[in-house]
């Protein structure tokens, strides 16, 4: 998707709109291509329509603070808080050279509606928040019937305790969010989610934002639809979730929001993760379980998702995909060519954060869709998870064209486990000739139960790993590794952790 503000034009008229000024009817004389700048600091108090316009790409309306350029983040920086005078978050300090308040506040319930119809809206450096002590659905309500809308440098965010189920809502087609941040989107009882939707065509775009709910982060499917988001990508972004809504942690809120993972897809295709980091959970980080919902569903997959140079780290297990019916047995199109290379999973352990210490989970229901053409290679594992490769019994069915090599994972206490069986009996039970090469094992119990061809090391040290250093991305192999090229394409075994450092430089911003 093109999201720069040069493919974005908006030609035409500027207006200034005050704080005591009538903002919906600036929107609704607004002509295609105009700027509608609304008061730096001041509050907007009420819903606001986007209404349908004849727009097209050389015409696009955009509503923006009245703020200059310079005063924002520049193009492809991320704003956050401190952009309205907050410096700290869930008592967390904010990377803030200065507080000053320059955004243009706007709150309802919600507080903005694109309506059907409406297209090519841009916004940038905008507060969007719910009205205290009421139940937010969609703070970003973007119709279902509306196409080319582009959030910019917006903060977007419900309340420390009050309800609020998306940040903003995904379901229709070319939606994109860049160099945001949205936070405090939680439910005492409901899923929520940062960014989702059910379906919708795509193609969508999120880039370069922080993204923090109670749910899932981030989630794809999960409702009724008649259309697969195609064509997504999603770079650069820093999927939390505060330790403060954890109730075993000192600084619990106090409330018990519903909390399920950090990323999900129930229903997509042709997607790029790359280069984000994924950071708290307790239970599972990350799950592709493409699912009928509520048999509303029936061209639901997962197909065609390559994830590479992210860093999930700190979480109670780490990577699922499962082919399964819903509670009342309706059956999705499954999960296909889905590749995870060069990732970092670090302190992937459920003493720490519940869960089942598990690094990679793969399994298909009896009656299910084979999940098929999975590639896990290149990838490396720090100390924590007891199993780093678990296979739900896929009964009539043996998983198709997996591959599982040059990864560098821990044996942990169980190392590979599924259908009733521990290596090597596992790779021939549940799959249909896999390769499974070049994994370089830490733990010295695995000499004698894996499939020739692996490696081993009996601890990290005599691994040679660069593990000098407080950062996390520090587990490449050192150059007198003997490791080093002994990967089954000639490349050091375990990820690249060069391309990871470069993919998410930046992304943390705590």
């Amino acid at each position: 998707m093109a999201t720069s503000l040069s493919s974005t034009p908006a030609p035409g008229k500027s207006r200034k709109v005050g704080a005591t000024e009538d903002l919906q009817a600036a929107l609704d004389s607004a002509h295609c291509g105009d700027t509608i700048e609304l008061e730096a600091g001041g509050s907007f108090n009420t819903t606001y329509k986007l209404p349908a316009k004849p727009c097209d790409d050389a015409h696009w309306i955009v509503i923006r603070t009245s703020a200059p350029d310079s005063i924002l983040p520049p193009e492809g920086g991320r704003i956050n808080p401190c952009y309205a005078g907050i410096n700290t978050l869930h008592g967390m300090s904010l990377s803030c050279t200065s507080t000053k308040n320059v955004m243009a506040k706007i709150v309802g319930q919600p507080p903005v509606l694109v309506a059907d119809g409406a297209n090519h809206y841009r916004l940038i450096g905008l507060e969007l928040t719910q009205i205290p002590g009421k139940l937010a659905y969609s703070i970003l309500n973007i119709s279902d019937a509306a196409d080319h809308v582009i959030v910019d440098r917006c903060w977007i965010h419900g309340t420390a305790t009050d309800d609020s189920q998306q940040g903003v809502r995904f379901n229709s087609r070319y939606l994109a969010v860049v160099d945001s941040f949205i936070s405090d989107i939680h439910f005492n009882g409901a899923d929520t989610q940062a960014i989702g939707g059910p379906g919708g065509s795509g193609p969508y775009a999120i880039i370069n934002n922080y993204l923090e709910a109670a749910g899932e982060n981030m989630m794809f499917g999960g409702g009724a639809a008649a259309t697969t988001p195609s064509d997504i990508e999603i770079r650069h972004n820093h999927l939390y979730k505060p330790l403060v809504w954890r109730p075993t942690d000192p600084g619990f809120v106090g409330i018990k929001f519903t909390v399920k993972d950090l990323f999900e897809v129930k229903n997509a295709q042709r997607m790029l993760v790359e280069g984000n980091i994924f950071e708290n959970m307790w239970g599972t980080a990350i799950v592709i379980t493409p699912k009928n919902q509520n048999g509303r569903c029936p061209v639901c997959l997962a197909a065609d998702i390559t994830w590479r140079y992210n860093i999930i780290r700190h979480a109670g297990a780490a990577f699922t995909i499962f082919n399964a019916p819903t509670d009342q047995g309706a059956i999705s199109q499954g999960s296909q060519r889905i590749s995870v290379h060069d990732n970092l999973f670090d302190d992937i352990d459920a003493a720490k954060w519940g869960g089942d210490s598990r690094l990679f989970v793969i399994g298909t229901c009896p009656q299910c869709p084979v999940v098929q053409d999975v590639s896990i290679r290149h990838n490396t594992a720090t100390d924590g998870p007891k199993s780093f490769l678990f296979v739900h019994d896929p009964a009539a069915h043996k998983i198709p064209r997996f591959v599982f090599s040059d990864n560098i994972v821990p044996h942990g206490k169980y190392g590979v486990l599924g259908c009733g069986a521990t290596v090597p009996e596992v790779l021939d039970s549940c799959f249909d000739t896999p390769v499974f090469q070049k994994n370089l094992v830490i733990g010295d119990i695995g000499r004698k139960i894996y499939p020739s061809g692996q490696l081993f090391s009996a601890d990290w040290r005599g691994a040679r790993l660069e593990t000098e250093g407080a950062s996390a991305l520090r587990y490449g192999l050192a150059p007198e590794s003997k490791y080093k090229k002994a990967a089954s394409d000639g490349k050091d075994v375990g990820a690249d952790m060069e391309a990871i450092r470069q993919a998410t430089s930046g992304v943390s911003q705590w």
